[in-house]
């Protein structure tokens, strides 16, 4: 492939190099060049070249870049979210709101209605590309309910809407659809397909059909509910980046017991294999009997590029400890099996909110604070530095060439 021209003293491999430094933005300009340089830009290894470089450029500066989120439940013409993107330039934390990006967005799938009120949550992130979960209703004709999921690369302003998966409506627990939610989203290496995966809730209280979406199909396919001793069990929309090498993790409770926190498993989905896998959490780290539930929380994510459970304890002296999987099922992923007590936090002065996690290259841990504002903690130190943005969700973003959709170039 000539890509450059014959008097250029580059060679091809630099020139390649030099690319995959450049912004998405740059590429898509770089793109109308010529028909070489369009088919170099949309060749798939590349494409991954250009994130694996911009990945690394990332890291020498210091970080990778934290998505926030706070969604909010709201009447159309007001902000439903708050979106920000931290990160660090030249050693000095940066925010970028993104929030007008993410309105432009729903404006334009959203009607234009004075009185629909609307969510928008942000389910996960893979490769530069978010998945994001709509859902509004009618003030007017309560019960009228719409939704829908979608992909979207900021980077690219590629967008693709996933159709709801076709169900008989009886089967709805609740009118409008609002049963319906995004639960997890990652990348599979195996098949090179990103998937989403969805629970829906029935009549019955304690059965619920989980579907999975691939991305290369454009299709919803229903996989066999979880149960553990014939127990079926629901699973949180998660917060943090929980897919780690092609396996979704989550905290999982069964559905005969009401909810308490101390009685949990974690729950693995290889999204490769289509198969569900319990397993038990650390038991030192399992609050002591007696302990009041409603001070107790739990999250599951990446930590160090390794899954780990994030153990909240707000009641008298508030504590946090953060457990990080050892041992797994089938070596480097799969349902985790032996785990280590890597950072034990405590006392905490600070009211802290429901959300730790996401340590950053530096060593700070990301807080969310009982206002719900972010708060960056120095361990060395036992500091808290607040932000001055709110947020409830967050993910690791890299932006990226990816495509939602195929791209055939055709050299002549």
């Amino acid at each position: 492939m000539d890509l450059v021209d014959t008097n250029c003293i580059i060679p091809e491999d630099v020139f390649r190099d030099i690319l995959s430094r450049l912004p998405v933005r740059n590429l898509l300009q770089f793109r109308c060049v010529s028909k070489s340089w369009c088919a170099l830009i949309d060749d798939p290894t590349f494409i991954q070249t250009h994130y694996n470089a911009q990945y690394a450029l990332h890291k020498v500066h210091g970080d990778l870049p934290k998505l926030l989120w706070k969604h909010l439940l709201t009447i159309r013409r007001i902000y439903p979210i708050q979106c920000h993107l931290l990160s660090k330039q030249h050693g000095d934390d940066t925010v970028l709101n993104l929030t007008p990006d993410v309105e432009r967005l729903t404006n334009s799938i959203f009607p234009n209605h004075p009185y629909i009120s609307f969510d928008v949550f942000c389910r996960g992130i893979a490769n530069g590309i978010i998945c994001l979960q709509f859902r509004g209703m009618d003030v007017k004709q309560l019960g009228r309910g719409f939704f829908s999921c979608g992909l979207w690369n900021p980077a690219s302003r590629e967008v693709k809407i996933v159709a709801f998966p076709h169900l008989p409506d009886q089967r709805t627990r609740i009118p409008g659809g609002f049963g319906f939610d995004v639960v997890g989203f990652g990348f599979d290496p195996v098949s090179n397909d990103y998937k989403i995966v969805a629970i829906i809730p029935v009549k019955s209280d304690i059965v619920l059909l989980y579907m999975v979406y691939s991305l290369s199909t454009d299709f919803w396919k229903r996989v066999c509910q979880p149960s553990l001793l014939g127990i079926n069990a629901t699973v949180r929309c998660p917060g943090m980046d929980a897919c780690f090498n092609g396996v979704h993790y989550w905290i999982a409770n069964l559905l005969n017991n009401e909810y308490d926190p101390k009685i949990f498993r974690i729950l693995s989905y290889n999204f490769s294999t289509e198969v569900f896998r319990f397993s038990d959490p650390p038991q030192g780290a399992l609050p002591p009997v007696g302990y009041n539930s409603d001070k107790v929380m739990w999250n599951i994510g990446l930590h160090n590029e390794s899954i780990a459970l994030f153990f909240i304890r707000t009641a008298g002296e508030a504590s946090v400890d953060i457990w990080t999987a050892t041992e797994f099922e089938d070596g480097d992923f799969g349902a985790p099996l032996a785990w280590q007590c890597l950072i034990s936090i405590k006392p905490i002065i600070e009211r802290l909110g429901s959300w730790v996690g996401a340590q950053r290259m530096n060593g700070d841990l990301l807080f969310s604070m009982f206002d719900c504002e972010l708060s960056l903690y120095n361990p060395t130190t036992g500091q808290f530095r607040r932000m001055g943005i709110n947020f409830d969700i967050c993910f690791g973003y890299v932006e990226s060439l990816f495509p939602l959709s195929r791209r055939v170039v055709v050299l002549t």
